[in-house]
């Protein structure tokens, strides 16, 4: 599902979701429709699930693991989107490794220049001018020992910042930018290493830091 299409999904008026719980003493709300969710995953209450996305063994151990956002029930601009991370055990489990809530961008019903969004209080309007009147997450996967996003620079532009395992941190650290600009129907695509002290922690990502 492309990043544009979830947000749009999250201002749907509520009455139009179809919300499961599938266990009473731990809060799987889903929306879209019932998904069958791992009993080790909870949220808070008064929250639901969003995207579960295709994961891979984030963590080099051989096990595939779990990767899914949520949001209030009923988001309102300035909210915040969740990004919650799961290990997988050798017993089929999952163990609960972070709740990240910096690697998807403030919750916007319109991330463009709207009358309405000019009314908006001046901190948010302040989150919109950064986000220079775009959702700034083109994507952002996650694969075997590494997390990809791809930010939007400007036009034709991205940015792709990727994070590696790292097992003596259990972090995800920066390796490498692609910056990638499209011209006459080809990708250029300019690459950046990262080493030693300007490695920061997926933890430490911010994007203001990187529009």
């Amino acid at each position: 599902m492309k990043i544009q299409n979830v947000y749009l999904l999250l201002f749907i008026s509520f009455y139009t979701y179809y919300i499961y719980a599938q266990d009473s003493e731990c809060n799987q709300l889903t929306t879209g429709g019932k998904r069958k969710v791992p009993k080790d995953i909870c949220i808070p209450d008064g929250y639901n699930i969003r995207v579960i996305f295709e994961c891979g063994d984030l963590n080099l151990d051989g096990l595939k693991d779990y990767a899914f956002t949520y949001t209030k029930i009923k988001p309102e601009d300035g909210d915040t989107i969740y990004l919650s991370i799961y290990y997988a055990s050798s017993d089929k489990t999952y163990v609960f490794k972070k709740v990240y809530t910096n690697l998807f961008p403030i919750i916007f019903g319109d991330y463009g220049y709207t009358d309405y969004n000019m009314k908006l209080p001046k901190k948010l309007k302040d989150i919109l001018a950064i986000y220079h009147g775009n959702n700034p997450l083109n994507w952002i996967k996650f694969l075997d020992g590494r997390i990809r996003l791809s930010i939007i620079q400007g036009y034709k532009e991205s940015l792709v910042l990727n994070f590696d395992y790292n097992r003596e941190k259990d972090d995800w650290l920066l390796t490498e930018t692609e910056f990638n600009v499209e011209y006459d129907e080809q990708i250029k695509t300019t690459k950046t290493k990262y080493t030693g002290d300007e490695q920061i922690s997926i933890n430490d990502f911010n994007y203001f830091d990187w529009l």
